[in-house]
């Protein structure tokens, strides 16, 4: 049998495909119209369901207030964000990496005092990617463009900003360390 169709096969793989589309169609059209899910319904759950929304950006820090302060904080995911207790209802939340979780702060007796939904996202500020072919460096470009390790990054550059980060970071310790 040919690699290329002839006519003959070619209107029967058209009539095939039209079918399937049609039955796809109509599968999703009775999913929906026979569906509990109600717009408003939709609307009625997500009101009952969701909490109020926190965004800070990776590396960065947010400030939240609640209005009691929490004996200790649940993060959903600490990949992504990780949060101090401070004083007076005060919880100060870091962006660890990108993605989304939750946050519950607890009160003396063990009992939620407040829930909120963390969407940590990169900053955009002076953020440029420079692409070669499929592999990714991240830039911060104030005002010179300067590398800058970020998740995603090809891995040879990534693993060359890191160690550079951790000789310079043991450096400036060992220095402290001197004028202690």
């Amino acid at each position: 049998m040919s690699a290329i169709p002839n006519a003959h096969q070619a209107r029967n793989l058209a009539r095939i495909s039209r079918g399937l589309r049609a039955a796809a169609t109509l599968a999703v059209s009775w999913l929906i119209a026979s569906s509990p899910l109600t717009p408003a319904r939709a609307q009625e759950m997500n009101e009952k369901t969701s909490y109020p929304l926190v965004d800070v950006a990776v590396d960065e820090a947010r400030v939240v207030r609640i209005n009691r302060p929490p004996t200790s904080v649940i993060i959903g995911n600490p990949l992504i964000a990780d949060a101090l207790i401070e004083e007076n209802g005060v919880i100060v939340l870091l962006g660890r990496n990108y993605g989304t979780t939750n946050l519950i702060a607890l009160g003396g007796q063990g009992e939620e005092i407040a829930v909120y939904d963390i969407v940590v996202r990169t900053s955009g500020r002076n953020a440029v990617s420079l692409f070669r072919g499929t592999a990714r460096v991240a830039l911060n470009c104030s005002p010179r463009c300067e590398t800058e390790l970020d998740v995603g990054d090809a891995q040879g550059h990534f693993d060359v900003i890191r160690d550079q980060i951790e000789s310079k970071t043991g450096l400036s310790r060992a220095q402290a360390e001197i004028g202690e």
